[in-house]
């Protein structure tokens, strides 16, 4: 509650009002990725140096007599939060060296966790940062786009990180005793770490570089650039490979989550504060591989195509794949040219100036990111008042490069009906959730065999399940690949994976506040020759005072589309057409920005290509899962009655009604939009996992039966 409330009272503060333009790491943007940048634009004039600065136990000794008075001054809204939270003392847990826990009381610092601390640091030392700037940082003089002549002093300081670019005439002892003075020490609580305090000389800046919160700083000389940054990438691979061991102490489902939200992104603050066009190669395709091996140990599958394998393992979520893109490959240029030109506008916007050198590095990230994605590196290139005006470039450039490579997989595959489809399927909402659910009760939890079967059915395996000796099934159809989802043998597993879909959702409509009865009579319609018959609907819940009648169905796409997958798949002219449509209609839609073709420009070729996977998709599953919609409406409509038919495929791809109504869903849920996504990841999530299971199940029986005979 305590940080809920600290939460709730920190929302109402800008902190861009109250701290320094050279403070980061409260309310600003990027990280430490602004820093980083900024320092490497100063390497050449900081011609004496770089001191690094360091604190002992910064947060946990800071006085709080000095927050206090900061807060009265510049914050007084926080004034009562405070002293109702620091009052007192406060409990502390420290680890001795043996490992054991224990409890202090502590009259210093903050509490541990208190969302507003971080802030509270940086208004208390705010006074400290300018005197340091006054007293011993450098000053630079930038003429700016603008022709305006700005001065900037150079100091950064990251909450309790400092790095100070010492000027002419000040040594870094001098530094260090100012701070470590009486007048300093009682007045912060501050004590400096004199071990952890480093001094880089201008030259070793400028040849070798140095590590910065995280990252690489200076060393333009060849050999100290490619050294610092290969150095960097290296010890991620070693940290991973570290690592890895203990994965196989996990269930495989916490193991594939741990791996994907948790060691795999701790590559990409580097690769986007790197310049890393040349050298560094080694540990990223090192990195790289030692997540190629831990999926290949998880599938254990030789007959998975390992071309197709590469490319569905870093194609995203949302187009059938892992999310795991290679760090070696287009990845590094796009992230490390983004973050160059969001580090450019942000810093422009902030009013730090940045010299000619930093345009013509930023111009030469653009045009590469630009080659990358089939742009012209000019339409990317564009400054509005002096803020980049296209702040999502890496993820613009990347869905260009995986788009394009959805389009590749679905040329190779166009031949391959049931491969085909499965591809298909695995873009679909509920196809892939289970990835973003947290394994945090077994409801949403899948066992080792489940994943191991999920990921081979991910990247296309052949033998997904065992083939018989014949080239049909017992019940008489044709063996593929995912036969068995509609196998008239399984017709048990199939009801039973009906009820416990119908189940699933019953419950989150009652957690969304709404009533939901399953299986209940709501009607009667007359057969063909005259009989009577009662009208079950799944579920009866409300909305806005109106019944709603919900019928859920689950089809098999590999089986009822025997043609659909041969085409006619959309043509060029088709896909361009389509996309001058919408652009009509958000021109008439959004009259008010004339300007809005030129802003569309470098987003056109991510544009078609989507448009190009909406119409295969509405070309083949579309029609599959509107076929059993229309089958529904008909059924309730012979009784007049109104139906929303939830229908997916048995691989988790919605038809429009059950994506509408997930939609409709979240929004009852909450009107937090943070709610809203947690609710409907939960959702699809949950559905996932239910797939996946009874999938599974379907799958053993069929090798069982084939093993008996």
């Amino acid at each position: 509650m305590a940080r809920l409330v600290s939460s709730w009272r920190l929302a109402q503060v800008n902190p861009d009002e109250h701290l320094l333009k050279s403070q980061f790491g409260v309310g600003t943007k990027g990280g430490t990725e602004p820093i980083i940048h900024a320092m490497n634009d100063a390497v050449d004039v900081a011609e004496d140096g770089v001191l690094k600065i360091d604190f002992k136990n910064a947060f946990n000794t800071l006085s709080r007599k000095c927050i206090h008075d900061a807060i009265a001054k510049d914050t007084p809204l926080l004034l009562g939060i405070f002293k109702f939270f620091y009052s007192c003392d406060s409990p502390l847990l420290a680890v001795d060296p043996t490992g054991a826990q224990f409890g202090l009381q502590s009259k210093t610092g903050g509490k541990q966790g208190d969302p507003l601390m971080p802030f509270y640091f940086s208004l208390a030392i705010k006074p400290l940062i300018q005197e340091l700037a006054d007293r011993f940082a450098r000053d630079t003089t930038v003429v700016g786009p603008d022709g305006q002549v700005r001065t900037y002093r150079l100091i950064w300081a990251y909450l309790d990180d400092i790095n100070l670019a010492l000027k002419e005439g000040v040594s870094p002892e001098e530094v260090l005793d100012f701070l470590d003075s009486e007048a300093i020490r009682s007045k912060f609580g501050l004590c400096v770490n004199r071990d952890k305090c480093v001094f880089i000389p201008h030259h070793q800046l400028l040849h070798l570089g140095t590590d910065v919160l995280g990252s690489w700083v200076g060393g333009r000389a060849a050999t100290g650039t490619v050294r610092g940054r290969a150095e960097l990438t290296k010890s991620a691979a070693r940290r991973l490979e570290e690592r890895i061991g203990f994965l196989d102490e996990l269930p495989r489902h916490h193991a594939v989550h741990l791996l994907r939200m948790c060691w795999f992104p701790s590559m990409s603050h580097l690769i986007r504060t790197l310049d890393i066009g040349r050298g560094s190669s080694k540990g990223l395709t090192r990195f790289d591989n030692l997540v190629e091996s831990v999926l290949v140990q998880w599938l254990a599958d030789d007959s998975i195509d390992k071309d197709l394998f590469k490319v569905i393992m870093q194609l995203p979520v949302r187009l059938g794949g892992l999310g795991l893109q290679r760090q070696s490959g287009n990845l590094r240029f796009v992230a490390s040219g983004s973050s160059a030109a969001f580090a450019r506008g942000y810093l422009a916007s902030r009013g730090t100036p940045l010299s000619p050198r930093f345009d013509a590095h930023h111009k030469r990230t653009i045009d590469t990111v630009g080659h990358l994605i089939w742009e012209d590196g000019e339409a990317l290139w564009s400054l509005e008042n002096g803020r980049w005006s296209s702040p999502h470039l890496q993820r613009l450039a990347m869905t260009a490069i995986h788009e394009k490579e959805w389009e590749e997989m679905f040329d190779r595959l166009k031949d391959d009906k049931h491969t085909l489809f499965r591809f298909l399927e695995g873009g679909g909402a509920a196809a892939r959730a289970w990835l973003q659910c947290t394994p945090s009760d077994p409801s949403c939890t899948l066992t080792d065999n489940e994943v191991r079967f999920a990921l081979r059915s991910m990247f296309l395996s052949p033998n997904l399940s065992t083939r018989p000796e014949s080239a049909k099934c017992r019940c008489g159809r044709p063996w593929h690949p995912t036969h068995f989802l509609t196998c008239d043998w399984e017709s048990r597993a199939r009801t039973s994976r009906h009820t416990t879909v119908r189940m699933a959702l019953s419950r989150f409509i009652r957690k969304a506040g709404g009533v939901a009865k399953e299986e209940q009579r709501v009607g009667l319609r007359f057969n063909v020759d005259g009989s009577p018959a009662d009208i079950i609907a799944d579920i009866v819940t409300s909305a806005d005072t109106t019944r709603v009648l919900l019928d859920v169905g689950i089809t098999a796409a590999a089986v009822t589309s025997r043609h659909i997958a041969r085409g006619p798949w959309p043509t060029e002219a088709e896909v361009v057409a389509a996309v001058d449509q919408d652009e009509v209609e958000a021109l008439v839609a959004d009259t008010s920005k004339p300007a809005w073709k030129n802003r569309l420009h470098p987003s056109r070729l991510v544009r078609q290509q989507s448009k190009f996977r909406e119409l295969v998709l509405r070309k083949s599953l579309e029609k599959v899962v509107a076929n059993m919609c229309s089958e529904k409406i008909n059924h309730y409509k012979a009784g007049h009655l109104t139906v929303v038919p939830f229908v997916l495929t048995a691989q988790g791809y919605l038809s429009k009604y059950a994506t509408e109504f997930v939609d409709t869903l979240s929004t009852s849920y909450s009107s937090s939009v943070a709610d809203q996504q947690w609710f409907r990841s939960s959702l699809l999530g949950r559905i996932s996992v239910l797939l996946i299971r009874s999938a599974c199940r379907m799958c053993i029986r069929q090798a069982e039966f084939a093993a008996q005979t």
